[in-house]
């Protein structure tokens, strides 16, 4: 987890005047586990950083990207409670670390490999609230307020939001500016077109079916058919992406949806039989999985 984020949740925690073993509890975790979130040693997984939103009363951009005053909480005899939960927890640590002795080591080693497994579990949300996904320490949200990224491996935060993009502790008010700092992202590899697929697309494609509709339909007298030449402009423009990307996934996906959806008009409108011709319809979702997972695993086999 990127350090600043690791300080602001131990921050919300001191402000909400708990110590690291009442969060534990409320959280249904260990107290190692919220030090090692308040460390970068770990990340919390999905279920947790959005328990510690609702605890707290804020979104997860405000727990994630918020900056808050640290908060100090005294009890009634002027003790700093905050402070010397701290210390607490700290000698704590300590105590654990120099004990050496088998069985705390043997319990030490348990909470490690369940941190680990924990790390390494990959979680995903949908709700009201946004997309939310967790693979392993990386962490990716996309909600009404912009969309979030933890990159583990480089330690870097980035959020784009309305009110501009954050990268780590710098912002930028627009992609004109982050493009200035960052001349490397200005052109991404989607970006860099083809001369063929760039042609392809200023084609004026849709003139030239809309003109054939019309020709076919003076000369034979078939307009109901020769609608399906309008099919033929959605299938132009998917084979253009597919030349300017190559994604074997789109293509498929986007073939299928346009193919199954013109036979389905042809049973039903031409040969008056949309029944069983609509279950080819529940096929594409299927198919539209598949590809993207196929594309997926393509593309993880793929050497960086």
């Amino acid at each position: 987890m990127n350090v600043d984020v690791a300080n602001r949740l131990a921050r919300r925690r001191r402000a909400a005047g708990l110590s690291q073993e009442a969060l534990a509890e409320k959280l249904g975790v260990t107290r190692q586990a919220v030090s090692k979130w308040e460390r970068s040693e770990s990340s919390p997984d999905t279920d947790n950083l959005i328990a510690l939103a609702n605890l707290y009363g804020v979104s997860l951009d405000d727990l994630l990207y918020a900056e808050i005053q640290d908060a100090a909480v005294e009890d009634d005899d002027g003790i700093d409670v905050d402070a010397h939960n701290e210390s607490t927890e700290n000698a704590t640590d300590s105590a654990d670390t120099e004990a050496g002795k088998p069985d705390a080591q043997s319990e030490n080693e348990s909470e490690s490999n369940s941190e680990n497994s924990e790390d390494k579990k990959d979680n995903f949300h949908i709700g009201p609230d946004g997309i939310f996904v967790q693979d392993g320490r990386d962490h990716v949200s996309i909600s009404h307020e912009g969309i979030h990224v933890i990159d583990s491996k480089k330690g870097d935060t980035v959020h784009v939001g309305w009110d501009g993009i954050h990268v780590n502790d710098q912002h930028y008010d627009n992609l004109k500016d982050f493009h200035k700092e960052f001349p490397q992202y200005t052109n991404c590899k989607g970006d860099k077109k083809s001369p063929v697929a760039k042609a392809w697309m200023r084609f004026p494609f849709p003139v030239l079916a809309i003109l054939a509709y019309i020709l076919i339909g003076l000369a034979t007298n078939m307009w109901l058919q020769g609608l399906f030449i309008v099919f033929t402009i959605p299938i132009y423009y998917i084979i253009g992406t597919f030349i300017g990307t190559r994604s074997i996934s789109s293509l498929v996906s986007g073939l299928y949806s346009t193919g199954a959806i013109a036979w389905f008009c042809y049973m039903a409108f031409v040969l008056n039989q949309p029944h069983p011709a609509w279950v080819v319809l529940l096929t594409i979702p299927l198919v539209c999985a598949l590809a993207a997972w196929a594309g997926h695993v393509i593309g993880k086999r793929k050497p960086s």
